[in-house]
């Protein structure tokens, strides 16, 4: 454990080298208004600075508010005090002139944790007459906004009135002379005990823990097209499937690297996509985030038809540490992690949100039915303000990261002071995808803040238990806390992987041909149905064939090598679905739209395989001949079969063909057509597994019929025409001449 020392003179010259060029720049360079409308902003006896711009949209109804932007978290004796503000006008009236001022009581300690949250929901009026500094706003039109800065050097005598440590009472306010649109925000200013007399009371320890995950993860597209095709020159592996942000990984390298007290808890499967920079961890999580807590709304049917096992997240590592995910930790939650070889969990802000207790250590030992498990509860208020949560819906300057982050400052000292000799470590959690600059801010603030040590994961595990056996048992939520939606989003997951999962099953054993064995045959023969069908049309079977010339421009040696590598593809294929299922499911409910992605893999699949029949058929007889091309894309050759069902019963096709399509290849295979009247049918095309199921896209060929001529009818006329010719000529020979010819 590593202690922050009470003073920090090594950063004074700095602080007022800072303090220095701040007023340089506060005098030299005035900020200028951004905005058209005309508003202007000044600085009041050098000591603020503002800039106007127009908004579309407000952030507040028929009022004028004040938001903070920046706010200095803590103050020391060489840091001086900036407060940079937005203050909107959402009124109809225009403010010709009005002064934003900053002030505190330098003077007042605050007595409770009720006094303080009073105080950021503004139900308490403390007298704040210590003005830091004041800026001039004008022209501030309806509907616009302006932003105001407020920059006060150390060595100010009213910072130097301050001479008590600890959380004060920071009051922003806008005086416009019409109590319509005035304004006023609650917020907090910390002082350390940098250069100020105080007792040396020891540091409040806090761990600062952050999950490393992706976040959000995305389907590589060049990956997923060689999965999808067979391409073996790609050279893809079934992992690479899902990608996460190459930024993303970089900043967070990089902030691990600046606060190594950061306490790095890390999900396996993003862990690996560092390649050779993995940065340092603490502790590694369950695979792909995988959210223990609510998987207990679903059933373990659910999970194995999407291909999901315990074995894909239980414990890797003896340190391996359950982070908690949109449930809460129940005991059966508990119980499921302790089976998975998980002894110590995480638990969110909402662990202890029902406890009235002073500020203590958050852990808590479980006895369940699998074994103890340690629960590290996150303390509620710190960790809902580093989560960009406001304490409450009235706190006002929480709204904001500059807001939360002063109150996060304000608070950890005042635990610290709410008892100052008491041995508690408290656990602070970021949220899962927070951006590395949120988490970089919040870090650099408890860095500069004298009263804390912070402290790592394992103090806190090994430390002596707040509850423990049945008292901790009764402290355990007794509900998950899921909702139905996120119940229902779940079970959509599960469903959307599953199908993919079966319909990549389906394709394997039902339409790709194993081994190469079929891919010899150059002859699609007509199945039993449809030689039935012709039947009892009244027609004789007609055999319809495929194009075998097609086959025979393939590479039999390539088709041959391919065949046989097809398991490998399929292998491959539920590997990539399996590594999205493990993704899908992750405790920040990020990336369930993987589970629809993964059935894109299997949809995929049978697209890869089409129909191109004619437009039209104009049938002039009695019989004719229907021809439909069958297209492979994929690196394997398939079977199957192609239906043909008209709408008419004067206008019938062969049902039913088999035939074998060659990889990347194209076979031709026709139809039958009969006629029985004029008129007009349609003949609806789809393709079928060997099972009879379809698949794929639909089509349609319109045939019409305009002249009914059977064969027996045209026979009977020629034979009637030749009789009548013979006989013609026979009369001609053997007439009697007239005798007057």
């Amino acid at each position: 454990m590593r202690r922050r020392p009470s003073h920090a003179p090594s950063r004074g010259l700095a602080g007022r080298v800072c303090a220095m060029l701040a007023a340089l720049i506060l005098v030299v360079v005035p900020t200028p208004a951004l905005a058209d409308d005309g508003a202007t902003g000044t600085g009041t006896s050098g000591t603020g600075t503002t800039g106007a711009t127009t908004t579309t949209t407000a952030p507040c109804e028929n009022a004028v508010c004040i938001t903070a932007t920046a706010l200095t978290p803590v103050v020391t004796a060489t840091s001086g005090y900036q407060a940079t503000v937005t203050v909107t006008n959402a009124t109809a009236q225009d403010i010709a002139q009005a002064t934003l001022s900053v002030a505190t009581n330098a003077l007042y300690t605050f007595s409770s944790r009720v006094d303080m949250q009073a105080w950021a929901e503004g139900e308490t009026n403390i007298p704040t007459r210590n003005v830091l500094g004041t800026a001039a706003i004008a022209n501030l039109a309806a509907g616009s906004s302006a932003q105001a800065q407020v920059t006060v050097p150390a060595d100010s005598d009213q910072l130097k009135a301050i001479t008590t440590w600890g959380p004060k009472p920071l009051r922003i306010s806008l005086d416009s002379g019409a109590k319509a649109t005035n304004a006023s925000l609650c917020s907090f200013l910390t002082r350390s005990t940098d250069g100020l007399r105080s007792a040396d009371t020891p540091p409040l320890k806090i761990v600062m823990a952050m999950p490393l995950t992706a976040g959000s993860w995305n389907i590589d597209p060049t990956a997923f097209k060689a999965l999808v095709s067979g391409d073996e020159s790609a050279k893809i592996q079934a992992d690479s499937i899902a990608a996460s942000d190459a930024d993303q990984r970089a900043a967070q390298t990089q902030l691990i690297a600046q606060h190594p007290d950061l306490q790095v808890v890390a999900d396996p499967s993003y862990l690996a996509t560092f390649g050779s920079s993995v940065p340092s961890v603490a502790a590694t999580m369950q695979n792909g985030f995988f959210d223990i807590t609510a998987a207990g709304t679903q059933t373990d049917a659910d999970y194995d038809a999407a291909g999901i096992t315990d074995d894909d997240w239980k414990a890797e590592a003896d340190d391996a540490v359950a982070w908690q995910g949109q449930g809460a930790w129940t005991l059966e939650a508990l119980t499921r992690a302790a089976r998975q070889g998980y002894t110590t969990v995480i638990a969110n802000a909402d662990f202890e949100s029902s406890s009235t207790a002073a500020a203590h250590t958050g852990v808590y030992d479980v006895p369940t039915e699998a074994g103890d498990v340690t629960v590290l509860a996150s303390q509620t208020t710190l960790t809902r303000l580093a989560q960009n949560q406001a304490s409450s819906q009235n706190a006002a300057a929480e709204t904001t990261e500059a807001g939360q982050m002063a109150r996060f400052v304000a608070q950890s000292a005042f635990y610290q002071m709410e008892q100052p000799y008491a041995d508690r470590i408290l656990l602070v959690t970021f949220a899962p995808g927070m951006s590395a600059d949120h988490v970089s801010r919040m870090m650099s603030a408890m860095e500069e803040a004298s009263w804390v040590s912070l402290t790592d994961l394992s103090e806190l595990t090994t430390a002596d238990a707040y509850r423990s056996g049945n008292r901790a048992v009764q402290a355990l939520p007794q509900e998950s806390g899921v909702n139905e939606q996120t119940t229902a989003a779940m079970r959509d997951a599960l469903s959307a992987l599953a199908t993919a999962r079966s319909e990549i099953n389906r394709f394997a054993t039902k339409v790709l041909v194993a081994n190469s064995v079929a891919a010899d045959d150059s002859t699609a023969t007509p199945s039993g149905s449809a030689s039935a069908s012709a039947s009892a049309s009244g027609t004789p079977s007609s055999a319809a064939t495929s194009d075998t010339q097609a086959l025979a421009r393939q590479d039999a040696a390539a088709t041959a090598h391919r065949g046989d590598d097809a398991s490998s593809w399929i292998s491959q294929l539920n590997a990539a679905q399996h590594r999205l299922a493990t993704l899908a499911l992750d405790g920040a409910a990020l990336n369930h739209d993987l589970a629809t992605q993964s059935k894109g893999l299997s949809d995929e699949l049978f697209q890869g395989i089409s129909i191109s029949p004619s437009d039209s058929i104009n049938v002039v007889s009695e019989t004719a001949q229907m021809p439909v091309t069958v297209s492979n894309s994929h690196d394997f050759p398939v079977r199957v079969t192609v239906s043909s069902k008209t709408d008419s019963m004067q206008i019938v096709t062969s049902r039913e063909v088999d035939t074998v399509v060659p990889a990347h290849g194209e076979v031709q295979v026709t139809f039958a057509i009969r006629v029985l009247t004029s008129g007009r049918a349609t003949a609806h095309l789809a393709l079928q597994d060997t099972d009879g199921d379809e698949f794929g896209a639909a089509h349609e060929t319109h045939i019409s019929s305009r002249l009914q001529m059977s064969d027996m009818s045209g026979m009977a006329i020629v034979v009637l025409a030749v009789i009548l010719g013979l006989w013609g000529l026979w009369r001609q020979f053997h007439r009697k001449k007239d005798p007057d010819e």
